[in-house]
């Protein structure tokens, strides 16, 4: 939301508020008391659902980028759909193809990137046969406040070999023309 006073569907008082969750600094038990206000005025009925879910969205936002642990506790690991995403897609996939000769497991795994905290999020499934050709299909997003993208990479022998490195970013729009290149990336590489 660029300009607040612009949307007619939110109340005076949720503009107000808002604006404070937005624009003022506060600590850990300060935004814990927002977000337990915020869920009182909505089960009362004093917000609308949509007030609600904008506030909710506008705090949460806000909590991740300043209050990582509370943001947990309050709204789930901040990758957790993305996880879910990934593995409903690799159960489709493991019904059309074969991944018990994969090297690396086939399950959801947390990037280098997020656990050396380059990136906010960066999580992904992959494969890897036995000539060490690697393919794999990530959620990225670089910062908590920026977008999240589709990473899908394919290359030999580790990303020294920048000869067979193949890398392409798609924005979260295009998830389904992803989803296919990984596919097509797993069936040129997939031992049988």
């Amino acid at each position: 939301m660029n300009n607040l006073n612009e949307n007619k569907d939110l109340s005076a008082n949720v503009v107000r508020v808002l604006s404070l969750i937005k624009n003022k600094d506060y600590n850990k038990k300060e935004l814990h008391s927002f977000y337990e206000n915020i869920n009182n005025e909505y089960s009362k009925g004093k917000i609308t659902e949509y007030e609600f879910e904008i506030l909710i969205q506008e705090l949460e936002q806000r909590v991740r980028i300043t209050q990582p642990r509370l943001s947990k506790i309050l709204f789930g690991p901040k990758d957790e759909a993305v996880r879910t995403s990934l593995r409903e897609f690799l159960d489709e996939l493991k019904t059309s193809l074969d991944f018990s000769n994969n090297n690396v497991g086939s399950h959801v795994k947390t990037g280098g990137s997020m656990i050396n905290g380059s990136k906010y999020i960066d999580v992904y499934i992959s494969y890897k046969n036995k000539d060490k050709w690697h393919c794999s299909f990530a959620y990225v997003q670089d910062h908590a406040n920026s977008n999240l993208y589709i990473m899908t990479r394919k290359y030999q022998g580790g990303m020294m070999n920048k000869e067979s490195v193949s890398e392409i970013i798609y924005e979260i729009e295009n998830l389904d023309k992803a989803k296919l290149v990984f596919i097509k990336n797993l069936e040129e590489i997939i031992d049988q």
